[in-house]
Protein backbone atom coordinates (compact mmCIF):
# COMPACT_ATOMS: atom_id res chain seq x y z
CA UNK A 1 0.00 0.00 0.00
CA UNK A 2 1.11 3.34 -0.80
CA UNK A 3 1.05 6.78 1.43
CA UNK A 4 -1.94 7.98 -0.98
CA UNK A 5 -3.62 5.02 -0.06
CA UNK A 6 -2.83 4.79 3.49
CA UNK A 7 -3.96 8.45 4.08
CA UNK A 8 -6.80 8.52 2.04
CA UNK A 9 -9.65 6.01 2.55
CA UNK A 10 -10.40 3.57 0.21
CA UNK A 11 -14.48 4.95 -0.20
CA UNK A 12 -12.38 7.81 -1.57
CA UNK A 13 -11.30 6.29 -5.01
CA UNK A 14 -12.01 9.34 -7.05
CA UNK A 15 -10.05 11.28 -4.31
CA UNK A 16 -6.80 9.16 -4.44
CA UNK A 17 -6.89 9.54 -8.22
CA UNK A 18 -7.19 13.46 -8.08
CA UNK A 19 -4.36 13.59 -5.59
CA UNK A 20 -2.29 10.84 -7.69
CA UNK A 21 -2.49 13.71 -10.68
CA UNK A 22 -2.37 16.73 -8.56
CA UNK A 23 0.98 16.12 -6.40
CA UNK A 24 2.84 15.60 -9.69
CA UNK A 25 1.77 18.63 -11.49
CA UNK A 26 2.30 21.25 -8.20
CA UNK A 27 5.84 19.48 -8.27
CA UNK A 28 6.51 20.65 -11.64
CA UNK A 29 4.77 24.11 -11.20
CA UNK A 30 7.12 24.55 -8.45
CA UNK A 31 10.32 23.23 -9.85
CA UNK A 32 9.54 25.43 -12.95
CA UNK A 33 9.03 28.22 -10.45
CA UNK A 34 5.26 29.17 -11.54
CA UNK A 35 3.72 31.37 -9.44
CA UNK A 36 0.49 32.64 -11.46
CA UNK A 37 -1.18 29.39 -11.77
CA UNK A 38 -4.90 29.82 -10.98
CA UNK A 39 -7.75 26.66 -9.29
CA UNK A 40 -8.73 26.39 -12.94
CA UNK A 41 -5.12 25.38 -14.52
CA UNK A 42 -5.44 22.91 -11.86
CA UNK A 43 -9.07 21.55 -12.68
CA UNK A 44 -7.89 21.41 -16.12
CA UNK A 45 -5.45 18.69 -15.36
CA UNK A 46 -8.09 17.06 -13.67
CA UNK A 47 -10.09 16.59 -16.41
CA UNK A 48 -12.72 18.83 -14.95
CA UNK A 49 -14.17 22.16 -16.66
CA UNK A 50 -15.38 23.44 -12.91
CA UNK A 51 -14.90 21.74 -9.70
CA UNK A 52 -16.21 22.79 -6.53
CA UNK A 53 -14.24 19.88 -5.26
CA UNK A 54 -10.69 21.06 -5.68
CA UNK A 55 -10.06 22.63 -2.01
CA UNK A 56 -10.77 19.52 -0.54
CA UNK A 57 -8.66 17.97 -3.22
CA UNK A 58 -5.78 19.98 -2.01
CA UNK A 59 -6.43 19.59 1.82
CA UNK A 60 -5.46 16.20 0.92
CA UNK A 61 -3.10 16.43 -0.81
CA UNK A 62 -1.62 18.52 2.40
CA UNK A 63 -2.23 15.89 4.02
CA UNK A 64 -0.18 13.52 2.57
CA UNK A 65 2.54 16.15 2.22
CA UNK A 66 2.10 16.27 6.14
CA UNK A 67 2.80 12.25 6.54
CA UNK A 68 5.50 11.70 3.61
CA UNK A 69 7.11 14.75 5.39
CA UNK A 70 7.00 13.13 9.32
CA UNK A 71 7.99 9.54 7.86
CA UNK A 72 11.45 11.09 6.00
CA UNK A 73 12.39 13.70 9.47
CA UNK A 74 12.51 16.46 6.61
CA UNK A 75 10.69 19.47 6.30
CA UNK A 76 8.54 19.42 3.18
CA UNK A 77 6.73 22.88 1.88
CA UNK A 78 3.21 22.96 0.98
CA UNK A 79 2.22 23.25 -2.43
CA UNK A 80 -0.87 24.18 -2.41
CA UNK A 81 0.68 27.61 -1.67
CA UNK A 82 1.07 28.01 -5.68
CA UNK A 83 -2.60 27.81 -6.51
CA UNK A 84 -3.83 31.19 -6.39
CA UNK A 85 -7.70 32.46 -6.96
CA UNK A 86 -8.35 33.89 -10.17
CA UNK A 87 -9.95 36.87 -8.27
CA UNK A 88 -8.36 37.65 -5.67
CA UNK A 89 -4.51 36.65 -6.78
CA UNK A 90 -3.67 34.98 -3.36
CA UNK A 91 -4.57 31.30 -2.68
CA UNK A 92 -7.31 30.16 -0.92
CA UNK A 93 -8.63 31.11 2.84
CA UNK A 94 -8.27 27.80 3.31
CA UNK A 95 -4.76 27.08 2.96
CA UNK A 96 -3.20 25.78 6.13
Amino acid sequence: MNIIDEIIPEKNSATRRNVRIIIPVLIKWAMQRKSDKVYEDLNSYLGYKKCSKIGYFLKEVQKVIEELSKRKGIEIPTLNGLIQSKTKGIPSSGLE
